[in-house]
């Protein structure tokens, strides 16, 4: 599979600049042959924390509509975030616009301390299979720091596990972090952990960090971008590469493929 990620700069709240400049990539990817492209965090509605409320809901509708069908025409699956109201409630919420016109989402899962105070939880941990075949889950940002979380999607079937980023910091510290836990993220399920994050000043004034990586299932890394700029990183994975890990070799239980011998009923 060819797979793309976009580290660019989406302004809180300015939803026509946003999907400008997703348009703009969508049709960069698909010029590239890129079968699944993934943004950052929020990038559709941009990180609005503060000012999520405020938001003209019935355009982030608009928009995700335009998204999905200019995916299906440019077959490709695009995978975005904005953030959603449902039953009164705002969620952090990452969408996939497949490419046969379906679209799916998931609600982040563990929301940080500052943003609980804005934004529900989601209560599921999803592995979605694409028109292609591909088995994948999302974690999004802070939900990457729950090892528990990674091996659930790991353990239903995902070989690919997509982090959509949008935190604030410096780009040599944010590649530091995450080679310390994405790492063990993709060498510990044996899955290809895919990275990205929002650049740009926050509304709060802040700079988000940037940086797009992709680790493979022995946890080295397949492609990176860390030059603080906005661009399309594209790299093609063998996804069945990861698939291996999970089917007996040589007469064994598994191909040192951890949770396939865990001990649940050591774990309490």
């Amino acid at each position: 599979m060819r797979i793309g990620l976009v580290q660019a700069i989406f302004p809180a709240g300015q939803l026509a600049e946003n999907y400008k400049t997703i348009t703009n990539f969508v049709r960069q990817a698909q010029a590239a042959w890129v079968e699944l492209l993934c943004l950052p965090e929020l990038a559709l509605t941009g990180y609005c924390r503060t000012t999520a409320k405020d938001l003209d809901f019935a355009d982030v509708e608009r928009y995700l509509g335009e998204l999905q069908k200019l995916a299906q025409q440019l077959k490709l699956a695009l995978v975005v975030g904005a953030v959603e109201k449902a039953a009164d409630k705002l969620y952090i919420t990452t969408y996939i616009c497949d490419r046969d016109g379906k679209i799916y989402q998931y609600r982040k899962t563990h929301p940080g301390k500052r943003e609980t105070e804005i934004f529900a939880a989601g209560a599921e941990l999803p592995v979605f299979i694409l028109a292609d075949g591909t088995k994948l889950g999302i974690l999004s940002c802070s939900d990457n720091h729950y090892p528990e979380a990674a091996q659930t999607l790991a353990l239903q079937g995902a070989r690919l596990i997509l982090a959509p980023f949008a935190v604030p910091g410096k780009l040599a510290e944010r590649a530091k972090i995450w080679s310390k836990y994405l790492v063990a993220r993709a060498y510990d399920n044996r899955v290809f952990v895919a990275a990205v994050n929002q650049l740009g000043v926050t509304a709060g004034g802040k700079t988000f960090a940037g940086g797009a990586v992709i680790y493979n299932p022995q946890g080295e890394v397949t492609a990176e971008n860390f030059t603080g700029t906005p661009g399309l990183l594209v790299a093609d994975l063998d996804l069945e590469a990861a698939e291996k890990f999970w089917q007996p070799h040589d007469g064994g239980d598994h191909n040192l493929c951890f949770p396939l011998v865990r001990k649940p009923e050591l774990y309490k």
